[in-house]
């Protein structure tokens, strides 16, 4: 026998021994071929942890840091269904129903900017615009979410200069620590978040208890010189408990008592602004972290 057909044999051999090894190994063909399949959009109601990252709706949209769940079914990647906490630490959202807290920064048209202590001047929160993103040519017609729990503190129907809006009062004890700590809150105070320029009045009613996602509007113009829709959201420390009185401003109509309101909220000192994006950007940290 020449040595061609002896390394013809080999050859052979060695064949037919990998065509055994991969048969031995490969219990699924199709798996092998079959393309990546995407994450779920949420996490599934089946997995255990001690900690996990829930989210409702969108991601980080909405989120909690929950604790002891155990569920014990197999994995589903179905919207409608979500974990049930026992315990909730921390929930933030975004104010707007179509973008995301990551979003966020991407669509912000008049940032914070601080006046000096006691004027009412520059920018006291952050407006939200766009021109043509998503399903939408302006932000107009959005749907406007609480960012925390809490409690509806104060309603305005179109005075000047907000417009239609709505002041939230979210407790110390509401709150995740490391929010309070962010900004320096004590067991006394609250964090209070105010909408401003709604397309129409808010249909709550002061004291009603309101949930972070839910709807309280739709992005509009309404208020002092608007000339293209935007959400102005405002956050300020504050006592617990306050109990509003009409403001307004920057309008002949408006009476003594509303203007000081409107002052003694704005350039007082008693309820001290905040950049609202500190607050999403620590739930975004918060997110990766965890």
């Amino acid at each position: 026998m020449g040595i061609k057909s002896i390394l013809d044999r080999r050859v052979f051999s060695f064949f037919i021994l990998g065509l055994t090894f991969i048969s031995q190994f490969s219990c699924d063909s199709d798996a092998l071929l079959k393309p990546l399949t995407p994450l779920p959009s949420r996490i599934p109601n089946t997995q255990t942890a001690n900690a996990i990252i829930e989210v409702t709706d969108r991601i980080p949209l909405t989120y909690k840091l929950t604790q002891e769940i155990s569920p014990s079914s197999t994995m589903s990647g179905k919207k409608s269904v979500t974990p049930q906490p026992t315990e909730s630490l921390l929930k933030i959202c975004s104010p707007l129903a179509e973008h995301d807290i990551g979003a966020l920064m991407g669509i912000i048209s008049a940032p914070y900017d601080p006046p000096s202590p006691g004027r009412d001047e520059r920018h006291q929160g952050v407006d939200f615009a766009y021109y043509r993103d998503g399903i939408r040519d302006s932000i107009g017609g959005e749907g406007v979410d609480f960012i925390l729990d809490g409690v509806i503190a104060y309603i305005q129907t179109d005075r000047l200069p907000y417009g239609n809006m709505v002041i939230v009062e979210t407790k110390f004890d509401q709150l995740f620590p490391g929010v309070t700590e962010l900004f320096g809150i004590e067991p006394t105070q609250s964090l209070y978040h105010l909408y401003a320029h709604l397309q129409a009045p808010p249909r709550f009613q002061v004291g009603e208890t309101v949930k972070c996602g839910e709807q309280l509007g739709i992005v509009g113009k309404s208020g002092y010189n608007i000339a293209n829709p935007h959400l102005h959201l405002e956050v300020r420390i504050g006592s617990q408990n306050t109990s509003f009185d009409p403001m307004a401003f920057y309008d002949t109509q408006a009476t003594k008592e509303e203007q000081s309101s409107y002052l003694f909220w704005r350039t007082s000192g008693v309820y001290k602004h905040q950049d609202p994006m500190k607050l999403f950007e620590f739930a975004l940290l918060d997110l990766k972290n965890n």
